[in-house]
C-alpha cells in the first residue's frame, strides 16, 4: 500500500503494519533506519510538510488527514 492509498484509519492501520514490517526486515533500506533518526526525521516532515505539498501543487485541505499522516510516516525513511 502507497500513502496516497490511504483514506480511512484501517488503511493507516495497514499502512503503519507495512512500514513495521519493512523496518523489521535484515535489508531495511531507509535512511533512518533507528527510532532516534525515524523521529528526528519525522519532525522535520512534520515542519515541512505544508510546503511539500504547496510545492506539488496538491491541496493539502482537499486531502484525507489519514493519507496525510501516512505521508508523513513514510516520508520521515528517507527525509534528511
Amino acid at each position: 500500500m502507497l500513502p496516497n492509498e490511504v483514506v480511512t484509519s484501517d488503511d493507516l492501520a495497514r499502512f503503519i503494519s507495512q512500514l513495521a514490517e519493512q523496518a523489521n526486515t535484515v535489508n531495511c533500506d531507509w535512511e533512518n533506519d533507528t527510532l532516534p533518526r525515524y523521529l528526528d526525521a519525522l519532525s522535520g516532515c512534520a515542519d515541512a510538510v505544508e510546503q511539500g505539498y504547496v510545492n506539488m501543487e496538491q491541496d493539502m485541505s482537499k486531502m484525507s488527514p489519514w493519507r496525510i499522516f501516512a505521508d508523513l510516516l513514510y516520508a520521515a525513511t528517507m527525509y534528511e
